[in-house]
């Protein structure tokens, strides 16, 4: 009975262990820099920039003895301590309810710095945090973790306010006690000093404030990109089209896209993807994953990979394919790219 017992202690605490380790090709967000993590020991986590691969910011050194919990190093001696960090500074990794973060401390416990997990790229986590910030901060304070960027868009009268709401609230959760450990560190820096997001409100935004261009009058069919499921359908409706067809399984991070068939003899399909000899992506295999009804309008989800795209818009009419669609984002400006056949819908 002794051995069973010490043999099931020693599973679970693996099981916690393994459960608070910091996987290699995660992603990590703090409001203005998405960042990777590269590990090959599972002692250390080494930190790059996405956008700036090979070049390790810094990494983290797992304490022994203390699931979860790492000290900030530096990967290079000539590398600053990122944000308002020092290094050798305590960092923490919490999963709980749900949640999923990097937390900075000072020596006196002050929360200096959170990075989230997240499986979006950049332009995506830009996009979640203008919808953030457009949000009524009573509706935030006790369900969204808030990062550095998104607090530096906030006056300290408002960051005091912030402190009221969560204690109004009544909720103690592990949201609500980042929230408020963060908020009271942001209040103790200088204005000049809290401009290090200043510059960074998503260029997704600008964009989106452009007049559309005049669409091809030949198009074929129209999409448009959703966070949130509901809000695809919501907008296939205002457009006049019924319950449409969906595919997908909606997990974390997949986005909602919405494509609407011009005529309604168009058929849509959704097909995997190979390479033809031009390096073209082109439907592969016998048949499509998913056929529509003609003139029916597609709701689907999907994580756009950062390599190969894994699915492409088939639009049929009859039997003969007349174009196609890759689901993917500009690395100029994070806007959903159309063509001359899939155009954007705009409101």
């Amino acid at each position: 009975m002794k051995k069973l017992l010490i043999i099931t202690i020693s599973v679970l605490f693996s099981v916690i262990s393994y459960a608070q380790t910091i996987e290699d090709g995660s992603k990590w967000w703090d409001g203005k820099n998405l960042y990777r993590a590269c590990v090959s020991d599972p002692n250390e986590a080494f930190f790059e920039l996405v956008n700036e691969e090979g070049d390790y910011k810094f990494f983290l050194s797992k304490i022994p003895g203390l699931a979860g919990t790492y000290t900030l190093e530096p990967s290079n001696t000539a590398y600053e301590a990122p944000f308002r960090a020092q290094y050798g500074w305590l960092v923490k990794y919490t999963r709980e309810e749900g949640m999923y973060f990097l937390s900075v401390g000072s020596p006196v416990g002050e929360t200096v710095w959170v990075l989230t997990l997240t499986p979006d790229y950049l332009h995506h986590c830009q996009g979640q945090l203008a919808d953030a910030i457009r949000q009524p901060v009573e509706s935030m304070v006790t369900d969204y973790l808030m990062s550095p960027g998104y607090l530096s868009y906030f006056t300290k009268d408002e960051l005091k306010n912030m402190l009221n709401l969560i204690d109004a609230s009544g909720v103690n959760s592990v949201i609500t006690r980042t929230n408020k450990a963060s908020i009271k560190s942001e209040l103790k820096v200088t204005d000049s000093e809290r401009a290090y997001f200043s510059e960074s409100m998503p260029p997704k935004e600008e964009s989106e404030q452009q007049e559309p261009e005049t669409p091809n009058e030949n198009y074929h069919a129209s999409v448009k990109d959703f966070y949130q499921k509901v809000d695809g359908l919501n907008y296939l409706l205002s457009k006049g089209y019924p319950m449409p067809m969906l595919y997908g399984d909606w997990e974390p991070g997949e986005l909602t896209y919405v494509v609407m068939p011009k005529s309604p003899t168009y058929t849509l399909e959704i097909w995997e993807t190979s390479l033809d000899e031009n390096y073209n992506v082109v439907p592969s295999g016998s048949a499509p994953l998913f056929r529509g009804e003609p003139g029916n309008a597609l709701c689907f989800s999907y994580i756009t990979p950062e390599g190969m795209p894994s699915r492409i818009v088939v639009c049929r009419e009859g039997f003969k394919i007349i174009s196609a669609w890759v689901p993917q984002f500009s690395g100029m400006d994070g806007s959903l790219v159309a063509t001359p056949e899939f155009i954007l819908s705009h409101p």
